[in-house]
């Protein structure tokens, strides 16, 4: 390309100057030969625009994705935006990110990698809140905290233990409580059943449980059950008084 631009550059000028030549006057040649030097300087020029434009087009049509600009960048692993286009493209941080991504390609100063000393003296602030424990007080608070999860690790195997040898009791324990539950059940059942025996005789012919005569002679019998049973607990702990008496009496009779 280069050589057919020398050759177009040459032919033009021979040209320009072969037609000053012929011409008798001198100025005429002089100011020929001017426009044919401007015209040949500004040649590459135009060229240059003229394949800048070409290579332009050519770049579009290969962009059968439609893709806009910083999608495709993305896609080829290029810096999506070249030049800046909003405000936080010019944060430390974005540009920091871009050079991370790009290296060299982001046209990223390396330099703004480094913290400045607003950056040390906000981290140093951060870490004295965040970590405020030296190494060696964090060691040795990690010492005693895994000593106190030891310990109380321990003492539950040893109540774990304990309780183990106490099952076979505890057992026991809810066997006799069941028994004694199911024992109340059934000596409340047969109390009922005595009691609707006796209101039947009572009235000396079977009579239908859910009549309310019946009812009410079930609850007088239940209210005469439970007024003879306080009695008797009354008349036992009476009994249970004058043994205690007499037991204090012989005591004090042998002093």
């Amino acid at each position: 390309m280069a050589i057919l631009l020398s050759n177009r550059n040459f032919n033009l000028t021979h040209a320009f100057k072969t037609i000053a030549l012929s011409s008798v006057n001198v100025n005429t040649l002089r100011v020929k030969q001017f426009s044919a030097d401007s015209v040949v300087s500004d040649l590459p020029e135009e060229i240059e625009l003229l394949n800048t434009k070409k290579e332009a087009d050519i770049e579009s049509k290969r962009n059968v994705s439609r893709l806009n600009v910083y999608h495709r960048n993305l896609l080829l692993g290029k810096v999506p935006y070249p030049e800046p286009k909003a405000d936080f493209h010019l944060t430390v941080k974005y540009r920091r990110k871009m050079y991370g991504l790009y290296g060299g390609a982001s046209k990223v100063n390396p330099g703004i990698m480094w913290p400045t000393k607003e950056d040390i003296k906000e981290r140093k602030e951060y870490e004295s809140v965040a970590y405020p424990f030296t190494i060696q007080e964090m060691v040795r608070n990690q010492i005693s905290k895994k000593e106190a999860e030891e310990a109380e690790i321990l003492e539950r195997q040893k109540t774990i233990g304990e309780n183990k040898k106490k099952l076979n009791q505890w057992m026991k324990d809810l066997e006799a409580k069941r028994a004694k539950k199911m024992q109340v059940a059934i000596e409340a059942k047969a109390k009922k059943d005595r009691l609707i025996e006796e209101v039947r005789r009572h009235f000396g012919y079977t009579v239908n449980p859910r009549e309310e005569r019946f009812q009410q002679m079930l609850e007088q019998k239940e209210r005469e059950e439970k007024k003879a049973l306080k009695i008797e607990k009354k008349k036992k702990r009476e009994e249970m008084f004058l043994q205690e008496i007499m037991v204090q009496t012989k005591k004090e009779d042998k002093m």
